[in-house]
């Protein structure tokens, strides 16, 4: 079996559906979602009814993005200009993607040909809140997890650890900093031995710029600049 994995979206539809054709063109199973559908782009609710809208999504769960909308934007550690987009965002989703996005778990757990899947934005600390980003500690944080392989994201990176349980970051769909107009995501595959494969595909951002800009939301300009480097 292989598994399309994904994760932080971020409301970017054209990587997303970059990616999409990509798991189609690798012949993928089934599909898993490790959080942040919303938040930062400018399509949440063609994002959110996109993944709605995939027969074989195996599992999904919420990020802080949809916690930001379930539970409250934080009061402390944006600026004025962040709180304005996330409210935007909000805004901007229907009854039933907000339905959508209320049902998911933060964290979920699949039994699939034998395989324990483990499939969680990032490693959870108190009920609405993740341990510190520190890549180096990720064993440490899923030290002891009844899985065969853990998929997460939360800080955009790739990153993978083969141990007894394999600890698997797709990157980042839709934010990929530095790396301009780049949406990550991975294929993990099981048979007589299990394989990852990281993916990178080029995609053209140009739809999420010309949308922003129509937007005129103050915080576009920055979005622009360190997502889509505009």
């Amino acid at each position: 079996m292989r598994i399309g994995v994904i994760s932080d979206l971020h409301a970017n539809l054209p990587a997303l559906e970059t990616v999409l054709r990509g798991f189609r063109e690798r012949g993928v199973d089934g599909i898993v979602c490790c959080g942040d559908l919303i938040g930062i782009g400018p399509f949440p609710e063609e994002t959110v009814r996109r993944v709605m809208s995939l027969p074989n999504l195996l599992g999904c769960v919420r990020g802080n993005h949809e916690e930001y909308l379930l539970s409250g934007i934080p009061a402390e550690g944006m600026d004025g200009e962040e709180v304005q987009l996330h409210r935007w965002a909000h805004s901007a989703l229907f009854p039933e993607s907000r339905s959508f996005l209320a049902s998911l778990p933060r964290e979920r757990t699949l039994e699939t040909e034998g395989r324990r899947l483990a499939l969680v934005h990032y490693p959870p600390e108190g009920e609405r809140g993740y341990r510190p980003i520190a890549p180096g500690k990720i064993p440490e944080y899923f030290a002891g997890l009844p899985a065969d392989a853990a998929f997460y994201g939360h800080d955009h990176a790739p990153a993978a650890s083969f141990g007894e349980t394999w600890l698997l970051n797709p990157g980042s769909v839709g934010c990929p900093g530095r790396e301009q107009a780049v949406a990550r995501a991975g294929i993990f595959s099981w048979g007589k031995e299990n394989a990852w494969e990281q993916l990178a595909f080029r995609y053209d951002p140009s739809p999420c710029v010309e949308k922003l800009r129509k937007l005129g939301l103050p915080a576009a300009e920055t979005v622009l600049k360190i997502f889509y480097g505009v």
